[in-house]
């Protein structure tokens, strides 16, 4: 099955010079869920909260709810069929609705991705304030990972991101989505002393993360994109299990359908004092980030 909700909107003539740099934004967000017990379990709630921050600011939201990769791999064009797994469909998603807007009159600035077991604070600031101190000229922002040092710029959480609708972002994405296009445009990356850019692939075979393809590519700096990505501290555009009240979106990984569920409608109550310990913030994250230099409004300088 397969459900978009839209939320159209337009920002009113009397916007400022701030909003128009961030202007019109789409929210994507996809859950794949055969059994109907996992991710659609709790991501009418976090639908229901991204849905609420949207109408404040005349977002549109675009939720994909598919019980079929196969379905899924035909709305999004994604050409690695054989990985069956749902994180690697977050580049192929967002690079469809890109190529869309590109080639019609919608008028997007960015897309944000945002993980269904995420949400943006309702009472959040529009994503033009929020980036402001990071800069507009970026193409991509990106957050560190929850336990990542300082001087680790590279290892970044994909849970949400934020593309800039522009050509480059759709290189960018039909080379993580696209491992033939990736060795056509990468043809002398060195791996083990070989030129295999396919080592990529390996990370989804290996049942690893879509996130550590990224952050090869920013360790490597392929596609120059480095110079064109703004790296958040943690805690300021996401946060986990509400550890920083003032982040942009707060997230709940590496939980049970029920945990998610329980936590979510917590939040929707505004209440979350009831919650089990094992659904707050891990004390180790506390007290790794009281030693973290790095501060919000302050984009991540890798040292390379």
């Amino acid at each position: 099955m397969r459900f978009v909700f839209n939320l159209i909107g337009l920002f009113s003539s009397a916007l400022n010079i701030a909003e128009a740099s961030f202007g019109r934004c789409m929210i994507l967000s996809v859950c794949i869920d055969s059994s109907g017990q996992g991710c659609s379990a709790y991501s009418q709630l976090t639908s229901a909260m991204n849905f609420a921050y949207a109408q404040h600011y005349d977002y549109t939201v675009r939720i994909l709810n598919t019980s079929s990769h196969a379905e899924l791999n035909h709305k999004s064009g994604r050409i690695r069929k054989d990985i069956g797994q749902a994180m690697w469909e977050r580049f192929p998603f967002v690079l469809s609705q890109m190529r869309d807007i590109i080639n019609s009159s919608e008028n997007y600035t960015h897309i944000m991705y945002i993980d269904s077991d995420a949400y943006l604070r309702p009472n959040a600031p529009s994503f033009a304030d929020f980036f402001a101190p990071y800069g507009y000229n970026a193409d991509l922002y990106l957050s560190m990972d929850v336990m990542s040092l300082d001087d680790e710029f590279y290892k970044i959480n994909d849970g949400v991101m934020v593309f800039k609708v522009n050509q480059a972002n759709i290189a960018l994405l039909e080379e993580l989505s696209d491992e033939d296009i990736l060795r056509k445009r990468h043809p002398n990356t060195q791996v083990n002393g070989k030129s295999d850019p396919g080592f990529l692939h390996e990370f989804a075979r290996r049942g690893g993360l879509d996130q550590d393809l990224v952050r090869e590519f920013l360790f490597r700096n392929l596609s120059g994109i480095l110079d064109r990505t703004a790296i958040i501290p943690f805690g300021c555009l996401e946060t986990f299990r509400n550890e920083q009240e003032e982040s942009l979106v707060d997230h709940m990984p590496f939980k049970s359908v029920q945990h998610r569920i329980q936590y979510f409608s917590a939040v929707l109550r505004g209440d979350l004092s009831e919650l089990p310990a094992s659904s707050k913030p891990n004390p180790q994250w506390k007290l790794h980030h009281s030693h973290s230099r790095l501060q919000c409004g302050h984009r991540v300088i890798p040292n390379v």
